[in-house]
Formats: C-alpha cells, structure tokens, sequence
C-alpha cells in the first residue's frame, strides 16, 4: 500500500537494573513524505502496536503519543505512558506497527530485533541465575555478580588495568575487536547506538594508517551526532577530520535547532600558517557544471534586514571576502539583488577605518580597456555608478559613447573640465527687443545654489557689416539679468558660470589643496610617473595580483577510494 509517510533510522535500547527491569524501549527514527524529505518541524500524533506476528492478528499493547520532531528527527520512549505489560517476553519474534494521526497503518510492521528481547535479562538480575552462563558464552551484562570474571586475552590482544577501567586492544598484525553487528544489517534499527551521559564522547574512533576513524554508509544518515551542549560530530586527522559523501543528498550536514545562542551549524578551521590554508572548502568537481552550481552557498531566510548570508571576517590586513575566476568570462565576485522594491543591494562594501579604508575596492590589472569597478543599468533612469559625497579620479573623466559614424569599431569621448572652483555653468541664446534690450531668467533655484556669477555674452551677426557690442546693464537679482545692444534685434549668446554654493559646498566646502594623511602620506597616486617602483604606490596590494593556491590533489590513500567498497 502506498505510505504516506517513512520512518528510517530505528534504535531500540533497554535499560537493564538489577531486582527491576523498566519494560521501556527507546525508539528514534525519522519522519519523512514519500519521497524521501524529512516532515516539516513540529508536533505529531503516533501510534504505536506491538504485535506477534508480520500481519494481521490484534495488538498485544499499543500506546498513542504527540511526539515533538525537528529537521525530521523524533525521540520517544515507548512504554513510558503506557507499560508495555509483562505477557509480552521477547521469548519470540515479535513486530511494531506505526501510525501516524488517523491515516492507516505503516505498512509493513518493522520486526523486533534481539536487543528488544533483552528484557529476558531479567533472569541475569541475581547471581543465582548467573550460574547458568555456559564455558565460552559471550557476558554482555554482570549485574550483582559476587564470584571471580576471568577474562583472556586471544592473539594479538591486551587487557590492561588503568585504575578502574579494562582496556582491551589489538595491534596491526591479526588481532581484531569486533563489535556483533560489525559486518551488514539488514535491520531498521541502528547498528551500534551509544548514549554518554558525562562529558566524554559517544563514539570515539581512531586510525594510525591513514584510515578511517568512523566510517558510515547509509541510503539516509550514514553517521549522526547529536550533543546538547558542545559537539555533534567530531574528526580529527592529518589528511580529513570529517568526510562526509553522498550519491543525491548531503555529504556533511550540520545545524544549530535552538532559537538561541550563536553557535555555528558546521565550523571549519585551521591552524595552518601556510599560504593557501583553508578552514572551509567547497568544490565542484565537474568540467561542466549546472547554471548557478554554488561551491559554497550561504541561505539566510529571515525576511526583515536583520542576518547575513554568507559573512567573511578577517582580524589582520587580509581579506574578509576574497574571490577568484580564472575564467575568460567569470566574476570573482557576484552579487545579485533580485527584490523587485525596496533599497536592496547586489554588492554592499562599508570601512570604518579612520585612516583612510575603502568600502568596495576594485582593480584590473594589465593592458587593454579593463575596468576596476564596473556599474551598469539596464533602464533609462537611475545611475551605473552614484557617489553619496564626493566623487574623485586621478586621471581624465571622459564621457564615452559609440562614435555614431562607426559604432562598433571606435569609441567618442568627450572630457570633463577642469578648474579648482566647483562651478555651475548655464547658457542661452537670446534676441534683443526695439530698444536693444533683453531680460534673460534663470532657473528659480539659481540664488539658492550659486554664489559670483560670471558673464560671457557674444553677438550673433550671421553676414552683418555692423560691430555691434552687448553688455550686461543689470547684474542677477531675483535670479534675472538684463543685457544690452548697440543695435535693436540683436541675437545674443548667453553664458553665466557660478560658484556652487548649495548645503554640501556650505557644510564641507571643496578645498584644492590638501593633505595627505595615513596610510596614503609619503606614497605616491601614480609612482610610474615620477620614475618611482609600484611598491610606492599608496594603493600597492602585492596579494592582490595574485592567485590563492588551491588545496593539494587528492591522494590515493585519502577515503574517496575507500568509503565505496
């Protein structure tokens, strides 16, 4: 029958105290739809039947729970609310049955296997019964036995008293330990599940031949670590500390689930001083990858300005966020804003640097037409590139269009003037009334704005024989000026240059001369030009000309060639 729902992943354990046995078995697995993706977050209703056979046939105890599930991951004690009751032994096979709310049951049950039927432990709860442990049988329990325990070693293994504890160990050569479950299991329930309660780990595994500390394999969760307080999962080794693969799904998966605190999800670092050393590293292998494949991808889902989806941070003089193509058309850094309101932003630099930092910070190196920072719009309003504040440039300002007599094999440029005031210019033509006289207005704001205007008046006389002269007989007042002629009906071209006055120019003025501070002091804008090394220059980033290495090859005894056998 179709599921609508799958649990994976089941761990059965069972406490075991002398003189009493808590009939309870710890169940964990996972919720998922049906094709595979773990349940929304949240709270649902289980329940669970115990049954003596694989179908049909009426529950021997059943017991319905609101079980809390996070990421897709449910713990919950069966027996805890309702006793499993003591006609049902484990003295043969028995199945569990699942139903999630009112939908029908999961199909099929999931058989109990042995560590269910440790409730027959019971009958190791006194020495009495101890006595019937057969010569060679494997103790799993000793509880309230008062006689000697023997144990001896085999080939190549050491038992070795440190205080209290047994340490028992196997060398290289023909000696091993191995757990019951340590070949394939075919069962639902977790091959090995370890619960420690103090500040040790759960699972501790070490290889001194270039292994694999712990190793996992599974169609969902091949290794799982959960730890309240400190680390989940834990690897440490000279070529890889954690190696996670993964055919469809995730190779390595971390998260923090509480709603406080700042811990990360997944954490890399390195103590490495060498060049190109790298705390995290994502890497798509394949030559020809998908639109938009992400090595490394940040995802903040907050819907307000409040988080970040990928932060960079660096305490020295390196860099927070560093990007590399060595592509012939690929971006080192790409940012993009894709809101369709709002004051959103692809990229978005800031320095707090009192010295002289730089928000965003864009250089092209070698010949042809290379472009430091690069701003475009697609519309016909709004800007490429905007200054809030003053705009500067050590070389010319040019305007640059296609030159309309050969658009696609040259450029026009016309340049921006220079002067060391910051002026407004307006210009006109104009023709003079009977009496030689014309009255020419300004815009309305021009008084708010401008300060010392300048005049330039030239007459238009197209084949005339006459020297006619023009003159201003009335200065600006009321944003108006009024011109005269020496002969009526006269055109005249107009200009008038003002000093900007407006509530920047008032506030900050615009001071031509000016000192160099910080960082930029003794260094030169362009050392090329004074017969100077680059190193002089004051914005010289040797790093930045640079390629970061990339991490070392692979090599043949890493756990690509080991986690598939």
């Amino acid at each position: 029958m179709s599921r609508s729902c799958s649990l994976l992943v089941l761990v059965f354990l069972v406490s075991i105290a002398f003189a009493q046995v808590p009939r309870k078995i710890s169940f964990q697995g996972v919720l998922t739809d049906t094709v595979g993706n773990p349940r929304p977050d949240g709270t649902y209703s289980l329940t669970f039947r115990i049954y003596d056979a694989s179908s049909g046939n009426p529950p021997l105890w059943t017991e319905a729970r609101t079980v809390s599930v996070k990421r897709g991951l449910l713990s919950v004690l069966l027996g805890e609310t309702t006793p499993i009751p003591e006609s049902v032994k484990f003295d043969r096979p028995y199945w569990l049955g699942i139903q999630l709310g009112s939908s029908a049951e999961l199909s099929p049950r999931t058989e109990l296997t042995a560590v269910g039927y440790s409730f027959r432990s019971v009958r190791a709860d006194t020495a009495q019964f101890a006595k019937e442990i057969a010569p060679g049988t494997v103790v799993r329990v000793v509880n309230g036995i008062t006689d000697e325990v023997t144990l001896v070693p085999g080939s190549n293994v050491s038992i070795n008293a440190i205080g209290n504890t047994l340490r028992i160990s196997a060398g290289v050569a023909g000696g091993s330990l191995r757990f019951p479950l340590a070949d394939t299991s075919a069962s639902d329930e977790a091959v090995l599940a370890l619960t420690n309660t103090g500040y040790g780990g759960a699972i501790s595994g070490e290889s001194k031949q270039g292994g694999i500390g712990v190793s996992g394999q599974s169609n969902y969760v091949a290794v799982s670590g959960y730890s309240t307080g400190a680390t989940g999962v834990q690897g440490g080794g000279p070529t890889r500390g954690v190696y996670g693969l993964s055919d469809l799904g995730t190779g390595v998966d971390g998260g923090h689930t509480l709603q406080t605190g700042t811990s990360p999800g997944v954490h890399g670092w390195s103590a490495s001083q060498q060049a190109g050393a790298v705390g995290v590293l994502g890497e798509i292998t394949s030559s020809s990858p998908g639109v938009f494949s992400v090595a490394v991808k940040g995802l903040n889902k907050g819907t307000d300005a409040s988080g970040v989806g990928v932060w960079g941070e660096q305490t020295g003089s390196g860099y927070g966020v560093y990007g590399v193509t060595s592509g012939t058309d690929g971006r080192g850094v790409y940012g993009v804003a894709t809101a369709n309101s709002g004051s959103n932003y692809g990229v978005y630099g800031e320095t707090t640097s009192g010295t002289g930092g730089t928000g965003v910070y864009g250089v092209a190196r070698g010949s042809g037409l290379h472009k430091g920072v690069h701003g475009e719009i697609t519309g016909g309003i709004g800007f490429g590139v905007y200054s809030t504040g003053n705009m500067g440039a050590s070389g010319t300002k040019p305007f640059r269009i296609d030159h309309p007599k050969d658009p696609t094999g040259k450029y026009l440029q016309h340049f921006s003037a220079e002067s060391p005031d910051v002026l407004n210019m307006y210009t006109g033509n104009v023709v003079t009334d009977a009496n030689g006289s014309a009255t020419i207005t300004l815009p309305d704001y021009f008084g708010e704005i401008n300060k010392d205007p300048r005049y330039s008046l030239t007459v238009i006389s197209v084949g005339g024989t006459d020297f006619v002269q023009a003159m201003v007989v009335q200065k600006i007042q009321n944003n108006r000026f009024v011109i005269r002629t020496s002969k009526p009906a006269t055109e005249v071209s107009w200009e008038v240059k003002a000093v900007r006055n407006d509530l920047w120019v008032r506030t900050y003025g615009a001071p031509v001369q000016v000192e160099k501070l910080g960082l930029e002091r003794g260094k030169y804008q362009h050392p090329e030009l004074y017969g100077m090394p680059e190193e002089m220059g004051m914005n010289y980033r040797p790093e930045m000309g640079r390629r970061t290495p990339e991490p070392g090859p692979v090599g043949p005894t890493s756990p690509e060639s080991k986690v598939k056998n």
